[in-house]
């Protein structure tokens, strides 16, 4: 396992892509410990509020690890800027986030070949 991840470190640098250590899909150990730190501190210290509405996240109502728009991990966000938000408010952002870029005409692809 180990040699399979070295050698995707080396392929995604070598191909400009960034590899997580820490996968959303609660794939690894280290994002399951994290998503589990914020659990134990949403039922034992209290509610976060959510970065996106503003409104608290409770241990007993679905949330996702959520990162700032302006930062995401798979661009150099770090680790300590992922925080709870609820699930819903996750989800619509990341829509929001796929229609602005489908939107673009940046990304648009040219209408024939020349």
């Amino acid at each position: 396992m180990s040699a399979l991840l070295g050698h995707w470190r080396a392929y995604g640098a070598h191909h400009g892509r960034v590899a997580s250590s820490l996968v959303p899909s609660g794939g690894t150990r280290a994002w399951r410990r994290l998503r589990a730190s914020w659990q134990w501190r949403l039922e034992h210290v209290g509610p976060v509020f959510c970065r996106r509405c503003d409104q608290p996240v409770l241990a007993d109502e679905p949330w996702h690890l959520g990162h700032r728009d302006d930062a995401p991990r798979a661009v150099g966000g770090e680790d300590y800027e992922l925080m709870p938000e609820h699930a819903g408010c996750g989800m619509r952002a990341a829509r929001r986030a796929r229609e602005a870029k489908a939107n673009d005409p940046a990304e648009l692809p040219p209408s024939r070949v020349w």
